[in-house]
């Protein structure tokens, strides 16, 4: 049985109006960020790229801060499998790089003020022989890029309150030939809230809430006009940093991306995503070295993973060295990668496993470059 290429566009976009986002990457273009396989984010208390992962980190900045990053990002993905009965194969790969800079003064003897742009995440592929093997889809995409404006207060010796406005541009696109190429992008407001509470001197907790967002985007096929809702979740983290002495520290992170909350997407029923993760750092003279490893749970049932997002169990690993200048300024390179699952997939087009097959590669690379001072 066959199916022309309209009708497959049309039975995947209106599937469902609602698409739960892509993939939300916890990867800021810092050192301790990739190096820790992100679960530094919610402790960040550094420099100036605080006000991306944790603005009540704003806080330890003496005067005036500057974080700026460049983010290699590799993306491959190769599935096989039988659409509707023949057996096919495809790849997919997406290769970009992800800036941030980040700013932040200090105002007075208790508030911080910063601002900060990076790329927060997104869903890209271009495909050998289109999504499932078919040929059909050649390139699709969704980035998102967040602007923060936020600041710190210190309540008292051991608090510190935080908060930004999010303002977060997604943009989609899907490339069909002799079909269509159509995309539109959104430009949605949230916020973010944060706490850092220290115990002592060499130990803190940190708790980070940054809300969901909704896009609401029109892609057209052919004379149809589709409106598409995308959907980015509300993530909360919990941290804890602990110095041993003056050379090893240790960083613990956990927390969730509510998925949930968008019920059935495209016929998947969503489920919360649960990370948990620990970075080990090592200071001697000048240099800092740390290493990171990260699990987060799957936002699907296997059964419910599909070749366009299979978002099931990821792990990651990062690691990284910094090096301290005469004039304390930082200079940090880090390399994490991650892999994403290779679950069995299928998709249906008529009501029964019109496509059934395997991914055999799902995987990311991150590679990042980074000063600040």
């Amino acid at each position: 049985m066959k199916i022309s290429k309209t009708a497959l566009v049309v039975s995947t976009l209106f599937s469902s109006s609602v698409f739960a986002g892509a993939i939300a990457l916890p990867e800021v273009a810092t050192f301790d960020s990739v190096s820790s396989a992100g679960i530094a984010n919610s402790t960040n208390r550094s420099d100036a790229s605080a006000i991306i992962t944790s603005p009540a980190g704003l806080s330890s900045i003496d005067d005036l801060s500057l974080s700026i990053g460049i983010q290699y990002l590799d993306a491959a993905s190769a599935h096989e499998g039988e659409l509707y009965e023949e057996y096919v194969t495809t790849r997919g790969k997406k290769r970009t790089v992800l800036p941030s800079a980040a700013f932040a003064q200090r105002l007075t003897d208790k508030i911080v003020m910063g601002i900060s742009l990076h790329g927060e995440g997104g869903l890209g592929m271009k495909y050998s022989n289109g999504l499932m093997g078919g040929g059909v889809y050649k390139e699709q995409s969704v980035e998102v890029a967040n602007l923060h404006v936020g600041a710190a207060y210190q309540l008292s010796d051991q608090l510190s309150l935080g908060g930004a406005l999010v303002v977060q541009n997604l943009s989609a696109e899907l490339d069909i030939p002799s079909l269509m190429n159509s995309d539109d992008d959104s430009t949605q407001a949230s916020f973010m809230l944060s706490a850092m509470y220290d115990f002592s001197p060499s130990t803190y907790l940190a708790v980070n809430y940054k809300h969901g967002t909704k896009h609401k985007l029109r892609l057209n096929v052919d004379d149809l006009t589709v409106n598409k809702e995308f959907k980015w979740p509300s993530i909360l983290t919990l941290g804890l940093s602990h110095q041993f002495d003056d050379k090893w520290g240790i960083k613990l992170q956990t927390g969730f991306e509510e998925w949930k909350e968008y019920g059935k997407v495209d016929g998947r029923k969503m489920k919360n995503v649960y990370h948990l993760g620990a970075a080990v750092n090592y200071t001697q003279g000048a240099w800092k070295y740390q290493t990171g490893v990260r699990y987060d749970s799957k936002a699907m049932n296997d059964y419910d993973a599909k070749p366009d997002l299979p978002l099931v169990d990821q792990w990651a690993i990062g690691a990284g060295l910094e090096y301290t200048l005469n004039n304390k300024h930082k200079i940090g390179l880090a390399y994490e990668y991650r892999d994403l699952g290779t679950p069995d997939v299928s998709y249906s087009f008529t009501g029964g496993n019109d496509y059934i097959g395997k991914m055999t590669t799902h995987r990311l690379h991150f590679l990042s470059l980074s000063y600040a001072f």
